[in-house]
Order: C-alpha cells, then sequence, then structure tokens
C-alpha cells in the first residue's frame, strides 16, 4: 500500500508493507494448523500401528472362539467370564480407534486440500477438531496401555532399609499417593529377623500389622521392612518403575532404601534372602532409581528429569515424578 503526501511543499510518497505482512501472517498461520494436523495424524497412526495394539487384535479371535463355544453352555467360569467380559472391552476400543483414525482421514485431507488451494482455512473449527481428535487419542492410548497387562491395578511393594525413618518416610509417601488417587490398600505386611539363631538358610519373618486400617500406627520392634498390596487405577505400571534403590543424600551421609515391585499379590512375593541381615542391601544388585539430595532439596530420577521439593519434604516431588512417568509410559506406547 502508497501513500501519497504534501511536506513542506513537496511531494512525499510512503510505501507500506502492511497488506505483504498480513499476507505472510496467514501463511504462517495456515503452516501452523496444517502442521497440527499432520502431527496430530502422526500421533494417532503410530498408535494404531504399535505393537500392543496389533497384539490386542490378534487376541480377539481367539476369545471369539471362546464366545462361540460359550454360547451353547449354560454355565461359564469367572475366568471364562472374565475373558469375555475383555472381549467386549477390546472390541470396543478397537472399534473407537477405526472410527476417529476415519475421521482423522477426513480432516487432513480437507485441511491440506485447502492449504493447497490457498483457501481460507476456519482456524476456530479446525482447531476444536484437533482438540476433540486428541482428547479421544488419549483416552484410547490409555486404554490400549491398561490392556497390555494382565491386572493393571494391583501391585505388592516392597520397601526396606536400615535406617527407619528413611523407610518409613517411603513408606509414608506410598500409602498416602494410592490414596489420593482414589486406591486401597489391599495386605499389609511387616518383615522381620527370624526368630532364634540367625542361621544362612534362616528367611525373615512377615506378620500384619496390629491395626491393619492403619499399619504404621504401631510397628513391630525390630522390623527392616515393609510389604504391601495396593489396588488403584493402573498401580502396576505406576509403581511398577519405582524398584531400585532410593538413596537419601543428607551432610554427607547416605541412606540407602530398597524398593522392590512387581507382583501383584502378597502371596506371590518372596522377601530376598538375607534382607534382615546387616549390609544385606548394599550388597544387592539393584540399580539406582532415585537420588534425593536434602541439602540441594532436588531429586535425581533415572528416568525422568530432575525435579525440587519445597520445604515441607520431597513427598509432593516425588508423587509428581511418579505421575509424569506414567504419562510418559502411556504416551510412548508401542
Amino acid at each position: 500500500m502508497a501513500s501519497v503526501n504534501v511536506v513542506k511543499g513537496s511531494l512525499v510518497i510512503e510505501v507500506r508493507q502492511r497488506q505483504a505482512k498480513e499476507d505472510a501472517a496467514a501463511t504462517q498461520r495456515a503452516v501452523e494448523l496444517a502442521d497440527g494436523v499432520l502431527a496430530l495424524r502422526r500421533r494417532l497412526s503410530k498408535l494404531a500401528r504399535s505393537s500392543t495394539v496389533s497384539a490386542l487384535e490378534n487376541e480377539v479371535p481367539l476369545l471369539a472362539m471362546l464366545e462361540r463355544r460359550s454360547a451353547k453352555r449354560t454355565w461359564l467360569s469367572p475366568e471364562e467370564q472374565s475373558r469375555l467380559t475383555r472381549l467386549g472391552q477390546l472390541r470396543r476400543v478397537l472399534s473407537e480407534l477405526s472410527a476417529l483414525t476415519q475421521r482423522m482421514d477426513a480432516l487432513e485431507t480437507e485441511t491440506l486440500g485447502t492449504f493447497h488451494l490457498a483457501g481460507c482455512f476456519d482456524a476456530p473449527a479446525l482447531q476444536q477438531s484437533q482438540t476433540e481428535i486428541q482428547s479421544e487419542r488419549l483416552c484410547l492410548q490409555r486404554d490400549f496401555f491398561r490392556f497390555s497387562f494382565p491386572q493393571p491395578d494391583d501391585i505388592v511393594i516392597a520397601i526396606y532399609s536400615e535406617h527407619r525413618d528413611w523407610m518409613q518416610q517411603m513408606i509414608s509417601i506410598y500409602l498416602a499417593h494410592a490414596a489420593a488417587l482414589g486406591g486401597k490398600l489391599m495386605a499389609f505386611e511387616f518383615v522381620r529377623p527370624p526368630e532364634g539363631h540367625d542361621l544362612p538358610d534362616s528367611k525373615p519373618r512377615r506378620e500384619p500389622p496390629k491395626n491393619p486400617g492403619a499399619p504404621m500406627e504401631k510397628p513391630p520392634g525390630g522390623w527392616v521392612g515393609a510389604i504391601m498390596h495396593l489396588r488403584g487405577d493402573l498401580f502396576y505400571p505406576r509403581f511398577l518403575l519405582e524398584g531400585g534403590l532410593h538413596k537419601l543424600l543428607a551432610k554427607a551421609v547416605s541412606y540407602l532404601c530398597l524398593v522392590e515391585a512387581g507382583a501383584t499379590c502378597l502371596a506371590e512375593y518372596t522377601p530376598p534372602a538375607g534382607i534382615h541381615r546387616g549390609g544385606a542391601i548394599n550388597d544387592k544388585s539393584a540399580k539406582l532409581r532415585r537420588t534425593f539430595k536434602a541439602d540441594e532439596r532436588t531429586i535425581s530420577d533415572a528416568v525422568m528429569e530432575d525435579s525440587t521439593w519445597s520445604r515441607s519434604g520431597p513427598d509432593a516431588a516425588m508423587c509428581r515424578l511418579i505421575e509424569a512417568r506414567l504419562a510418559k509410559a502411556v504416551e510412548d506406547l508401542a
């Protein structure tokens, strides 16, 4: 654009580039919108082509055979009923994934067609469509993640340390976080040294708390660890990677806490041999999971980025890391 003015008897012509700038901004905005659609399409395609989804698709015809056989019977075992329930759930999420993929295909075709024809986007409508598809993708991704575990909601966590205060704090963090997520403490046991002489083949004792509803109110004397069965939404993958050594550094002194996770009920879990003996945790080949630096108020995590904590303690920071790790695992589903 140009303007013509007379200044002090002279003709002054000003050339303005407003239209060109506006056109460039509109083009850049169109590119960003198109890129957003393509990125969402790639994430959805990654989910649809993942080995997890493929394995679940292969599971459907096997369960369908059970469904056909069951139709001729009047009684089904609890395990068969559970498998048929799973069949219905798998069919639902696979159907929803197919429908969402078709919607994404249509959106991508329309968006790229408009872009290549230099047409105008309805930006608010396009962003709304992206937001809806992204929200549904995340829900489906979480569903497929759940179905990849035989018992996604149950886990046994065992905690051992020669430094009781540090061990109690770790136990409290897990119990409080599970409760905050709406989970339940299904069972709890203390681990104590064996009675009588400690022979080479002696095994530690396991005993329930005096108050199952508040197990840490009166711990028994001489206890060296605790085992807890937690149940809640995705508790198995949420706490599975907590296994390892958790080191507390405070004023140049280190305290080790060994966490084991993986079983889904107390009967499946066996404490490590000799865990009741001094130095047993140092002798374990467990990998370092987290380092809590009290003087700096930071947590160095083996999987996630470092995190800081407030003056009140590392509880909230550790819970944030647990949730961030779960979100990452869901997003990285392959």
